[in-house]
């Protein structure tokens, strides 16, 4: 329907507008700021595991977590951790 072609549109339109403004992608802002905010959290509970973490920052399992953390701030969660404690 047309509704749905002009709901297309607005989003590929927010993407790209977002894109241009952020340099990144919303998916990989969202992403950042995630880890961001899990890297943090590493650090002020540090009674939490990695797998608590990773769950608080929505992740359904450690090794996705870890990944995606790695690729992010470019270490694992884990070094992070002993890195900062």
């Amino acid at each position: 329907a047309a509704s749905d072609v002009y709901k297309r549109q607005a989003e590929s339109s927010l993407k790209r507008c977002f894109k241009s403004i952020a340099g990144i992608s919303i998916g990989a802002f969202v992403k950042s700021k995630r880890i961001e905010a899990a890297a943090e959290m590493l650090i002020s509970e540090p009674t939490l595991s990695i797998g608590e973490v990773g769950s608080a920052a929505g992740y359904e399992n450690q090794s996705k977590f870890s990944a995606a953390f790695k690729s992010v701030l470019g270490v694992t969660p884990q070094a992070y951790r002993y890195k900062h404690i």
